[in-house]
């Protein structure tokens, strides 16, 4: 019972630490989700202004509109100026009004000519006939107008509070250029903070973050850049000097239990975003004790659950214990014999349960392993009696050539050699020569001999050479007509490929030349999407192949088939009486 209730508490303690810990890889997986999609977003966002800005300052409206300016000696405030506001208003209503109002993002819009007189025009739909002149030295433009002239290059002024204004503004500006490519004005678009909020400040508590949860941005100055749920107006007010920060802006896109700006132990996952211009960071946090009420809850769920369970167990354990070991018992010792190779114990099956099921599927593996291991063995057997009827076959052809062939030429060296010292003076030459000729026949049937055994030509000019070579050959010697194609290069073959395909060959044309009757035989050899392609065809008298492959002399056909396998390839031969014999190959390269 002690062990039992000490197995109990070891199960809740570990159910409650692995859920604990699942939990809080949920949440910090739902942190990162949600850092990783704001961050998406917000990069997007101000890929997309970049975009803008930049057609914008190429559009023919805005050189309209900036030669407008330049024509201006006076403010167009003044009631006495309806024409020029009309001209502005017209410009800007043709595309920019339009264009500018379908996205949202913008506040004013600035256009400044190089004497730095400048059109400011509100973008909002309401205030769309709000248009003012204004010096450029009355914003908080200065960095991105001393950017723009120095390097040329579209440029993204992080939020600042001008003099005139406790407001934070943003600005993104390029430069305008004439046809000459010269900049002749500033063209600036005021990025709206609530364009940003839309992204980074949501109230849902079923989006992710709870009700404490919170995703935000912070600029290297640790100033928000963005609305805090928890506090009002914190944009360029709200100082965030914490650990995830520090991290995020030494390039650690993390994760951690860390305390937030309000000092509060929260669940933060952080990253520095990529904005050109900008060396911002986001943060997405939720508070810790949010996260952790569902982990104590589980807690008491799972103690629960573990002693109940742990009750059926002891009950169910007793009651089965004894059915269950004894044909585990039998299964064991079954297993330890058939791993000595022992497959002919057999279990008895007493029951439809899983163990039965067991039983079952362990006696039909014995089968199948006894069937295995008997069909292994035979074809060991087989291979064997193959490889040694090859080198008894090969031993018997070799003799009959050395007897039949070198042998008798020999001889007839030996008996004209002795016959030399019964000659004549005068007869000495013509047998001396007759004596040469046989030396040579002699030495074309040594390398006759030696091309059936290794063809050296197959090394030193390759296998398309040697495969020529062979086929004329035969050609000589049995008047069979062969048509040989080669579509391949010898270079992208090894040795091992080069002798077993011209060993296939020389088989097969041999079987051809002793059986087939044939008259005229076809061999292709094609190199095709990194593999090769051998066919090889005759016109002869043909066979039964079933019939064929039951006979014991069947070695030139199983060889060929054994050194396509080790080749990885595929064999496939075809034959039928009166119809010839095809055969066909594929193996691949490497």
């Amino acid at each position: 019972m002690l062990l039992g209730m000490g197995i109990i508490i070891i199960i809740a303690a570990y159910s409650f630490y692995t859920a604990k810990d699942a939990l809080m890889n949920r949440t910090f997986e739902q942190l990162t989700s949600v850092r990783t999609v704001k961050k998406n977003q917000i990069e997007s966002f101000f890929n997309d202004r970049f975009r803008d800005i930049n057609l914008i300052s190429g559009s023919e409206d805005i050189k309209k509109l900036l030669y407008i300016i330049n024509t201006l000696n006076y403010s167009i405030d003044k009631q006495s100026n309806k024409n020029e506001r009309n001209k502005i208003n017209e410009e800007y209503n043709r595309y920019l009004r339009l264009y500018l109002n379908s996205c949202g993002y913008y506040n004013n819009l600035l256009i400044f000519n190089n004497n730095g007189l400048g059109l400011k025009i509100k973008t909002s739909e309401k205030e769309s006939n709000a248009v003012s002149i204004d010096s450029i030295n009355n914003f908080p433009l200065d960095k991105l107008v001393k950017t723009v002239y120095k390097h040329k290059k579209t440029f993204l002024q992080d939020f600042s509070i001008h003099k005139y204004s406790n407001k934070p503004s943003m600005y993104i500006g390029a430069a305008i250029y004439s046809v000459h490519k010269q900049i002749i004005g500033i063209v600036a678009l005021e990025i709206s903070i609530d364009a940003i909020n839309s992204i980074m400040l949501e109230n849902n508590p079923h989006n992710g973050l709870g009700k404490t949860g919170e995703s935000y941005l912070v600029g290297i100055d640790h100033l928000m850049r963005s609305s805090s749920r928890f506090h009002d107006n914190s944009l360029l007010k709200t100082k965030v000097k914490t650990l995830a920060v520090e991290n995020a802006f030494k390039n650690f896109s993390s994760i951690g239990i860390l305390k937030d700006y309000r000092n509060i132990d929260v669940l933060s996952a952080y990253s520095k975003l990529v904005i050109s211009d900008l060396n911002w960071s986001i943060v997405a946090e939720i508070d810790l004790k949010e996260a952790t009420i569902a982990v104590y809850d589980l807690r008491n769920n799972v103690i629960l659950i573990s002693v109940l369970l742990a009750v059926i167990l002891f009950i169910s354990s007793f009651l089965i214990s004894k059915r269950i070991t004894r044909p585990i018992i039998k299964l064991k010792e079954a297993t330890i014999n058939v791993s000595k190779g022992e497959f002919n114990d057999q279990i008895s099956i007493y029951s439809n349960d899983e163990i039965g099921a067991l039983t079952e599927s362990f006696n039909f593996m014995v089968n199948h392993l006894k069937q295995q291991s008997i069909e292994l063995q035979q074809e060991r057997m087989l291979r064997m009696q193959s490889v040694l009827d090859g080198q008894e076959i090969e031993r018997q052809r070799l003799s009959r050539e050395l007897h039949d062939g070198l042998g008798q030429l020999l001889i007839a060296l030996k008996l004209r050699l002795e016959g030399l010292n019964f000659l004549d003076r005068s007869k000495l030459i013509s047998t001396i020569e007759g004596i040469k000729k046989l030396f040579d026949s002699t030495i074309d049937e040594v390398k006759r001999i030696s091309y059936d055994l290794m063809p050296a030509v197959l090394f030193e000019f390759g296998l398309a050479k040697a495969v020529q070579n062979l086929c004329e050959e035969i050609e000589n010697r049995t008047k069979i007509k062969i048509n040989f194609s080669f579509e391949c290069d010898s270079d992208i073959l090894n040795k091992t490929q080069k002798t077993y395909l011209f060993r296939i060959i020389q088989e097969a044309l041999n079987n051809i030349a002793k059986h087939a009757n044939a008259t005229k035989t076809e061999v292709s050899l094609i190199h095709k999407n990194n593999r090769i392609y051998l066919k090889i065809g005759d016109n002869g008298k043909g066979f039964n192949l079933q019939e064929r492959m039951n006979q014991k002399n069947t070695n030139g056909i199983y060889n060929m088939r054994e050194r396509i396998i080790l080749l990885n390839g595929e064999f496939e031969i075809e034959s039928e009486l009166n119809n010839g014999c095809k055969i066909t190959a594929e193996i691949p390269l490497g």
